[in-house]
């Protein structure tokens, strides 16, 4: 791997309009904004890790095998805040296992009245840097 980032531990630092790069997270294991991916990562795997989060850091702790397999892998993601939804806009269900540590009580994510932000991420496994 060739990749060398700061390491983050949430998402304060990372800025999702400006910084295409990925960031290291761990040794292995980076955060990018999934549209970025394909720019830095050729030989791209998806898997069938998935879900809603609050922060990186929970995405570790749940998928344990991220820091610990001999693998690489980058963990895409999309910013989801309610001021951007409209009627009827994002929705729990389509996205995987929520794991942070909020109680969603709506359907949507603009009805909810505890959430403005959360985070649904991919797992791929790296396989070549492009």
């Amino acid at each position: 791997m060739t990749l060398e980032r700061p390491t983050v531990r949430d998402f304060s630092s990372f800025d999702f309009y400006s910084n295409s790069v990925p960031k290291k997270i761990i040794d292995g294991v980076y955060l990018g904004v999934n549209s970025d991916l394909k720019i830095w990562f050729k030989d791209l795997h998806s898997t069938d890790v998935y879900g809603v989060c609050d922060n990186a850091q929970q995405i570790l702790d749940h998928h344990p095998v991220l820091a610990s397999s001999d693998k690489h892998f980058v963990v895409g993601l999309v910013e989801h805040r309610k001021e951007w939804e409209g009627e009827e806009g994002w929705r729990w269900h389509k996205w995987g296992s929520y794991i942070g540590t909020k109680k969603p009580q709506a359907e949507y994510l603009i009805d909810e009245p505890d959430i403005e932000i959360i985070y649904s991420y991919n797992v791929y496994e790296i396989r070549e840097v492009a």
